[in-house]
Parts: structure tokens; C-alpha cells; sequence
């Protein structure tokens, strides 16, 4: 029984072909930073349409204890080539210790938060558009009137998150974007 056991264990790895190695030429130092600038810790790197770069970037420079300002976080925009445009979400409100940064089809940035509990969007000029979380009053804010039907719901390539039931609503409500005919 032992034996058959081992063998039934060791056959996957006889049957295993060779990862094929993927060819890449390696920049150190594509990215210019100035001389105030150090990168940390490297949580996430979103590329636009137009080849810009952002790096959502943890240099380690927390003043005073876990959230000060946005001393944890920084998002740094690069242009095609790798020199440095400028800081993005300096002193902005929700802008905390962010783990995740992606674009969007309209070249918006999108930056989720988990220090403030808040997803915040950039518009392609830098400027907040969107700040999904906390307000100065503690509450969640909201607003139905900017819902929208996630990717998963129009391309079956994507899977859609589907909320715990504590997050569930027992009502309808009839707010944001409605679905196309047929869908």
C-alpha cells in the first residue's frame, strides 16, 4: 500500500515539462528619479494608453505612527522613457497606505487604499475625481448616482466579486447605471 502510495505521488513530477524561459533585457535604472525620491517598497505599477507609468511606491518615511498624511504612500508618474513627471495624490485626503493601483479604458487611475478603507480615482490631469470611503465625519460615503456594472458583467473573462451576505440589501434600489437590452 506504501508503495503504491509513493508512486501514485512521484508520477506528476515524471510527466512535467520544462518552463520555457521568457527572453527580457533588464533596465536598473530605467526609471530617473531625483535625488529626494527612493523607492521601498513596490506594491504596484500601472501602465495608460499612453505608455505613462505609475508606481504606487512605500518609501518608508512614516513621521508619526501608522498613517500620517500620506507619508506611506507615494504614487510616482513616469512618462514613457522613465523620467519622473510628478508626484501624484500629495496630501490628499484617503490617500493613506494604498496596496493596489490600476488604469482604467478612459486612462483614469484608480488607487485602493487599505490604511483609510477608501478607492479613490485620478482623472488623466492628477486631480481627484473620485474618493469612495470615508468622510471627515467618519461616514461611508456612497453615491448610486456614479454606480456602474463592473467588467464581469459584460465579458465573461472577468469574475465578478460577489459580496458576503452581511453586505447583502433585503430592497431593490433603483439607482446608477442599468443594463443594456438584452443583458
Amino acid at each position: 500500500m506504501r508503495f503504491a502510495t509513493l508512486l501514485l505521488l512521484t508520477l506528476p513530477a515524471f510527466g512535467q515539462t520544462a518552463v520555457p524561459t521568457i527572453p527580457f533585457d533588464p533596465d536598473p535604472n530605467f526609471l530617473k528619479l531625483n535625488y529626494q525620491l527612493n523607492l521601498g517598497e513596490v506594491l504596484g505599477v500601472a501602465v495608460n494608453s499612453k505608455g505613462t507609468i505609475v508606481v504606487l511606491n512605500h518609501p518608508g518615511s512614516a513621521t508619526s505612527g501608522p498613517l500620517y498624511g500620506n507619508a506611506t504612500t507615494q504614487l510616482l508618474e513616469f512618462d514613457s522613457t522613465g523620467k519622473l513627471i510628478r508626484e501624484l495624490g500629495k496630501g490628499v485626503y484617503g490617500l493613506g497606505y494604498a496596496h493596489g493601483v490600476r488604469f482604467d479604458k478612459y486612462d483614469n487611475l484608480w488607487v485602493v487604499d487599505k490604511g483609510t478603507h477608501a478607492a479613490m480615482r485620478f482623472n488623466p490631469a492628477g486631480m481627484v475625481t473620485l474618493n469612495l470611503g470615508r468622510t471627515a465625519t467618519g461616514l461611508y460615503d456612497l453615491d448610486f448616482n456614479r454606480a456602474y456594472h463592473p467588467y464581469c458583467v459584460y465579458n465573461p473573462e472577468w469574475i465578478c466579486p460577489v459580496p458576503p451576505k452581511e453586505n447583502r440589501l433585503a430592497i431593490a434600489i433603483a439607482a446608477g447605471e442599468r443594463l443594456p437590452a438584452g443583458k
